[in-house]
């Protein structure tokens, strides 16, 4: 389970280890429509990319795994939340 804090960054909750959390991404922040939704289809593209897509794989993650996912998250959140309106959403710069 991810909680996410906006600004103030997220915490994944894992059945294998402790909680880990990372900060928010620094950005100018022009509008947060979409953000979330940015933020969530980056955790579901990484965990893909992982092969980790399955309820059960996820247990599966190292907590650096883990960590780096939310930091890749935190920068397409950050991303969307620098430009005005909703299109286009692609973030540029994002390295995945």
């Amino acid at each position: 389970m991810v909680l996410t804090r906006g600004a103030r960054g997220s915490t994944a909750y894992t059945a294998s280890g402790p909680p880990l959390s990372v900060p928010g991404a620094p950005v100018e922040v022009v509008n947060t429509i979409g953000a979330g939704d940015a933020f969530t289809a980056a955790v579901l593209s990484r965990l893909t990319e992982l092969g980790a897509h399955r309820a059960d794989a996820v247990a599966t993650l190292a907590p650096e795994q883990v960590r780096e996912m939310l930091t890749f998250a935190a920068q397409v959140a950050a991303s969307v939340c620098g430009h005005a309106g909703t299109e286009p959403s692609l973030p540029s710069g994002v390295q995945g």
